[in-house]
């Protein structure tokens, strides 16, 4: 049985998927299996992930034909993986070749904890580097983070199986299930953080008005049941505060064009010598 599941949920993600499975054939660790999840794609991307399982037994690719929407698809993942460690993986995005290795030792060697992220550098759609997330943060989070930013990055998460078949994510929190989660098991799970560069998240030129505001709604709804008790009263009210007065300012940002402004609030800007080795490293993955 291989070490570790990877589950790619997608949705019309186009020839970007193919990127992303080569970034996984490009892992330095080889014990895996890849479980592609079609949620009603109608694009070429269907042709993409066949002919992938075909040529490599490693893959397995399932097609039902519906559109179920990502919560379920995450939690048909987690019935489906067969390995003990289940990795998250955005369809257009890539992996660093050394994430599952540095990830699977480390939960390999702390037996306690439930689930690892790492940070990112955030390309844009061209699959330019440009920035980096949450590698000069703790190795540990607080639960206020989690409510202020949602804390962990979800796509690169390495989780326990058992962990996520026994926690699962809440089709009642849309765009915003993984922080409703982290929130939700927080005070009886244990999670880490490695502030390392093992993941590339597609941000910049991807922001999607609709699905950003659907976030912020539901975030919003996860403050108010949850906050009182974790953080108080006062911190909830005013995190509420800010995150309408974020989907309120958004549509504006957008029709202005300073819609990847967001994307890269709070990032920091790669120097000239970081962008050049992630660029080889990207060049490596896709020339695989």
């Amino acid at each position: 049985m291989p070490l570790v599941s990877i589950g790619i949920p997608f949705h019309n993600p186009g020839g970007l998927l193919e990127g992303a499975i080569r970034s996984i054939q490009s892992q330095t660790l080889k014990d895996w299996e890849l479980l592609l999840v079609n949620d009603g794609s109608t694009d070429g991307s269907i042709d993409i992930a066949q002919r992938f399982a075909e040529i490599d037994a490693r893959i397995r690719f399932f097609n039902d034909g519906e559109k179920r929407g990502l919560v379920d698809r995450l939690n048909q993942i987690a019935d489906l993986a067969c390995c003990k460690m289940l990795a998250r993986m955005d369809a257009d995005d890539l992996m660093h070749p050394q994430r599952l290795q540095v990830q699977s030792d480390f939960l390999n060697s702390h037996t306690s904890i439930d689930l690892v992220d790492t940070g990112t550098i955030i390309i844009d759609n061209r699959r330019v580097p440009w920035a980096s997330s949450g590698l000069n943060t703790p190795p540990w989070f607080t639960i206020e983070e989690i409510f202020k930013s949602g804390g962990i990055a979800h796509p690169t998460i390495l989780v326990r199986s058992d962990w996520a078949r026994m926690h699962r994510y809440s089709p009642d929190y849309i765009r915003a299930e993984d922080r409703e989660l982290w929130v939700r098991t927080f005070r009886t799970s244990r999670f880490a953080h490695l502030p390392m560069a093992l993941y590339y998240y597609r941000l910049i030129g991807n922001l999607r008005e609709k699905e950003w505001l659907l976030s912020y709604k539901s975030t919003r709804k996860i403050i108010w049941r949850y906050g009182p008790k974790n953080i108080g009263i006062t911190t909830t009210v005013w995190l509420w505060l800010l995150n309408m007065s974020k989907a309120l300012v958004l549509p504006v940002i957008v029709s202005t064009g300073f819609g990847d402004h967001v994307a890269k609030r709070g990032r920091v800007r790669l120097t000239p010598e970081e962008r050049k080795e992630h660029k080889a490293t990207i060049a490596g993955i896709l020339d695989r």
